[in-house]
């Protein structure tokens, strides 16, 4: 569910969540699955250890990846056909990291 504050990821509860103001850094790749591609978003926060992934197999992902260019409209804005072409090549882009300072 994306709201103006960020996003979570639910099953039978929260699964977990990033706040756009605590943000840091979204890694676009992708995992070759044999049979086809899965693509994928590795989420960044600041005091938060690890990344949240989320790949497009979860409800919602692609208005995820919409609201991203939205709300941060200096991230990579054209990053998916980066990433998934070609079929099966092994595929990273950063395609947000805020500025430190």
């Amino acid at each position: 569910m994306v709201t103006d504050d960020g996003f979570e990821i639910r099953s039978t509860g929260t699964v977990g969540g990033v706040r756009w103001d605590r943000l840091r850094r979204i890694d676009a790749f992708k995992r070759d699955l044999f049979t086809e591609d899965l693509v994928c978003l590795a989420f960044t926060q600041d005091d938060v250890a690890g990344y949240l992934e989320v790949n497009e197999d979860v409800e919602g992902f692609w208005d995820l990846v919409r609201r991203i260019k939205q709300r941060l409209p200096g991230s990579d804005q054209t990053w998916e056909q980066e990433v998934v072409q070609p079929a099966f090549a092994r595929s990273h882009r950063v395609i947000y990291e805020r500025a430190s300072g």
